[in-house]
């Protein structure tokens, strides 16, 4: 009768351990996933602050004007072959 006792119970301990260890499982999980999602939003705010200082960086052109044509256009000179040489 005691031994059966101390059968079942070690029973439940042993079950509850097992518990215990997946819901601690389950609070790491939900604790780092807590972490990623409340850096993303600094993420994209950072994303877009950088974006917003990069855009007001670029001259802003006149939607007309090509300058990457004019830029490619020009024609390259040549450099005399002495001068790579030294």
């Amino acid at each position: 009768e005691e031994e059966e006792r101390v059968k079942t119970l070690s029973q439940k301990v042993r079950s509850l351990e097992k518990s215990n260890g997946h819901l601690k499982e389950k609070v790491k999980n939900l604790k780092r996933l807590l972490r990623q999602a409340q850096r993303e939003p600094a993420k994209e705010q950072q994303t877009l602050s950088l974006k917003q200082l990069y855009e007001s960086k670029t001259p802003q052109t006149h939607p007309d004007q090509d300058t990457i044509q004019d830029e490619k256009n020009r024609p390259l000179k040549k450099v005399p072959s002495k001068k790579l040489r030294n």
